[in-house]
């Protein structure tokens, strides 16, 4: 009856309940058998789903940051191919990739070392209280400190994260897919989520290695659930 997962993660579905309609669909689904509905889904399917911006990712922001035009994340034009890093800055327009750059010139303190100069030193940090990149600017605003604070994840928050990002194949649509082609699963095999979401699981270059496949069947033959 939450009206979220994140509701019903928190146990306050009485404080923020769905409504009557919503409820009365989901008890449908229920009846039916069906399971497969987007309420359903917990975090590894989110992150599966969230590669439709796939550049603006910290990872990504990174790949800029060290390598310019030169990079091969920030510059692939799909998320399966960014996330096996086979992007070319000659594969977009001159205009995409100047949106990308003044993404990343604006977002730099997104990336990993600077969630880490916050974890860290807190307000004392240098690197993610600066205006420009390497603390090469001047020291930014308090209201900007607590924008990009709120931005930045706690500890427990990231431990969470990485566990989804490490074992994102643990969602009920990869187990599904096992469960309708077994071996053959291009969901099961794919190295990334991007490859799984975009059927790419079937190609060599986008499969995980054989010890990480057979290891993800061990686990669904297992009949073990994660409902992170």
């Amino acid at each position: 009856r939450a009206a979220t997962m994140d509701v019903a993660r928190e146990g306050v579905s009485d404080t923020f309940p769905a409504s009557a309609a919503v409820v009365a669909e989901r008890e449908t689904f229920f009846d039916r058998g069906m399971t497969n509905d987007s309420w359903r889904h917990n975090d590894f399917t989110s992150e599966m789903q969230g590669s439709a911006e796939f550049w603006q990712k910290p990872e990504f922001i990174e790949d800029f940051a060290q390598n310019g035009r030169k990079g091969k994340k920030w510059t692939a034009s799909t998320a399966a191919a960014g996330s096996i890093g086979k992007g070319d800055a000659a594969g977009l327009s001159e205009t995409e990739l100047a949106a990308r750059e003044k993404y990343f010139e604006e977002n730099f303190w997104k990336s990993r070392q600077y969630q880490a100069d916050f974890e860290k030193n807190g307000a004392n940090g240098t690197f993610w209280t600066n205006s420009a990149p390497a603390a090469k600017g001047e020291k930014i605003s308090e209201a900007e400190m607590r924008a990009r604070a709120q931005h930045f994840k706690t500890p427990m928050q990231k431990e969470h994260d990485d566990y989804v990002k490490k074992n994102w194949w643990k969602a009920p649509e990869v187990r599904q897919d096992f469960e309708r082609h077994g071996s053959n699963s291009k969901m099961l095999k794919a190295v990334t989520p991007a490859a799984a979401v975009s059927g790419l699981g079937g190609e060599a270059e986008y499969q995980a290695s054989p010890a990480e496949i057979e290891a993800r069947i061990a686990y669904f033959k297992s009949g073990a659930v994660d409902n992170t």
